[in-house]
């Protein structure tokens, strides 16, 4: 099991120094660790200092398959200890942190001295990280919320779907009393398979103590997306429901960040550039989560 372990970590460390991307100097270059679709048309000025492209996207290429085999290999370490330490009458915990004379085996898989630094985490290991959170401790609500026809289009028009989204949606939250809300979602415009392109929606999810300010939460989408929105049309255009938290379906706590950036990185002229958001409050929530982890 040392072995494994070892074999393990040094997987990881090979991945992430293979992920590192060598920057040319005097370029000007994106971080690998965003997942959001960039072209090089969206960078101005002299040729020779804009990004190598290829380059970029076979390093975002090797995260994506680096995230899913991290986040695997945590999904199994919980399913080990779910095994070993279940008891009908007590709350199973995942996140909870192992001291090393409480082990029955040679676990983690990956040791928490092993884990990645948070700065080196892309965009979709910290969607996950927030929402694995929020799934412990029973407070997360996943929502899909499409706009409003005429708004979208007129935000196409003006080039700034994502800024005004933001704003009314930022404003729509202030009003309900809920501005502090862990909030993280994805811009999506195309379909599941990703084979064509879809009507501009969002997915995402928001950690609520409080059903009831999932129920607000829900209103300030509605009053800032769809406004237009009628009653009989409701559930279909804004849907937020809590995240499934049986016990024999907890590895699929790693399908629903994986599902909602998907699609990120592939280019869409409707949306150029940023397509994630996660608030302050859900980083906070995520690093805190993950320093747990890393046992820091």
């Amino acid at each position: 099991m040392e072995n494994l372990c070892s074999d393990v970590a040094s997987r990881r460390l090979a991945a992430a120094s293979q992920n590192s991307v060598k920057r040319p100097a005097g370029r000007s270059y994106p971080s690998p660790l965003k997942i959001s679709a960039i072209q090089l048309r969206d960078f101005s000025g002299a040729r020779r200092r804009k990004p190598l492209m290829n380059r970029l996207k076979s390093a975002r290429l090797r995260h994506v398959e680096a995230d899913r085999q991290l986040v695997g290999d945590l999904m199994d370490d919980a399913l080990q200890r779910y095994r070993i330490h279940w008891n009908p009458r007590h709350a199973y915990r995942p996140m909870s942190v192992w001291n090393e004379t409480s082990h029955h085996c040679d676990l983690p898989l990956i040791p928490a001295t092993k884990l990645p630094r948070w700065r080196d985490l892309t965009e979709t290991v910290k969607l996950f990280v927030g929402w694995d959170a929020g799934m412990e401790f029973e407070q997360a609500f996943a929502f899909t919320a499409h706009i409003d026809p005429d708004l979208l289009a007129k935000w196409e028009g003006e080039g700034a779907i994502q800024r005004n989204v933001e704003q009314r949606l930022r404003r729509a939250m202030r009003v309900n009393g809920i501005k502090d809300l862990p909030l993280g979602y994805v811009f999506e415009s195309r379909s599941a398979s990703g084979k064509s392109r879809s009507r501009i929606h969002l997915h995402g999810y928001v950690l609520c103590e409080d059903p009831l300010l999932a129920t607000r939460f829900k209103v300030a989408l509605e009053k800032a997306l769809y406004p237009s929105l009628k009653r009989s049309r409701r559930t279909r255009e804004i849907e937020v429901k809590r995240a499934n938290r049986e016990k024999v379906r907890f590895l699929r706590r790693g399908a629903w960040p994986f599902y909602i950036a998907k699609n990120a990185g592939s280019y869409d002229s409707r949306l150029p550039k940023r397509r994630v958001y996660i608030s302050e409050s859900l980083t906070d929530i995520a690093r805190l989560a993950w320093t747990v982890r890393r046992e820091e």
